[in-house]
C-alpha cells in the first residue's frame, strides 16, 4: 500500500476515534473536572515563606533605623544643653548676677550664687542678716562695674567696682573667686580690696 494512502487512512482513524470519544459523557465529565480541579491548585509554599521572610527583614532594618535616629537625636539635645550651659554660665555672667539681685535686694538668689563649700561656712539667714545691715548702714546697690576677669582652668577670678546709694561717688573694689561646680560656676569668696572714684553706672 502506498504511503500517502496509509497516512490518509490514519488520519480518518485518529478523526474517528476524536469524534467517538468527543461523544461519551463520562469522557467529557472527566476532562471538566480536571480542569477545574487544576485551577484550585495552591501556590507554591516557598513563595509565601520568601514573602514572609522579605517582610520581617524589611521590619527589623525599619526598627534599628529608628533606633539609630532616636540614640543620633539623644546625643545632639544633650550637646546643645551642655553648649547652652557653658555659654550662659561664666564667671562674669555670674558675678552680674550676684550683685542684680543685691542691688534687688533679692537674698535669697544671690546666696544662690554661692559655691557649695561657702554655704557651708555661711547660712542663708546669716547672709541676708549681714547684708541687710549693710544696706542700712551704706545704702543699697546703687550700681556695679566688671574691671576684670581672669579665668585659669576651674577657677576664676572677677573684680568689680561697687557703688552704693550712701555715697554714689565711691566706689568699693571687691575681688571674687569663683569655682565651676557642675559646669556652672559659683562664687567662693568676696573680698573687700579698697575704694575708687565711682565709675560711670553701667547699670
Amino acid at each position: 500500500m502506498p504511503d500517502a494512502q496509509r497516512r490518509a487512512e490514519l488520519a480518518s482513524r485518529i478523526e474517528q476515534r476524536r469524534q467517538e470519544l468527543g461523544a461519551r459523557s463520562d469522557v467529557s465529565q472527566r476532562l471538566r473536572e480536571l480542569s477545574a480541579s487544576g485551577s484550585r491548585i495552591p501556590a507554591p509554599a516557598g513563595r509565601n515563606q520568601r514573602s514572609t521572610l522579605n517582610t520581617v527583614i524589611i521590619t527589623a532594618i525599619a526598627g534599628v533605623g529608628l533606633l539609630i535616629i532616636a540614640a543620633i537625636a539623644a546625643i545632639v539635645i544633650i550637646s546643645g544643653v551642655w553648649v547652652q550651659s557653658q555659654l550662659t554660665s561664666s564667671p562674669s555672667t555670674t558675678v552680674e548676677d550676684f550683685y542684680a539681685a543685691m542691688h534687688q535686694q533679692d537674698y535669697a538668689t544671690a546666696y544662690g550664687k554661692f559655691s557649695s563649700a561657702a554655704q557651708s561656712h555661711l547660712t542663708e539667714a546669716k547672709f541676708e542678716q549681714t547684708m541687710r545691715a549693710t544696706d542700712l548702714i551704706a545704702g543699697g546697690v546703687q550700681s556695679y562695674t566688671i574691671v576684670t576677669t581672669t579665668t585659669n582652668g576651674q577657677a576664676a577670678t572677677v573684680t568689680v567696682d561697687v557703688v552704693r546709694q550712701g555715697n554714689s561717688s565711691v566706689a568699693q573694689v571687691f575681688k571674687l573667686t569663683l569655682t565651676q561646680e557642675q559646669q556652672t560656676w559659683r562664687i567662693a569668696t568676696i573680698q573687700q580690696t579698697g575704694q575708687t572714684s565711682a565709675p560711670t553706672p553701667s547699670n
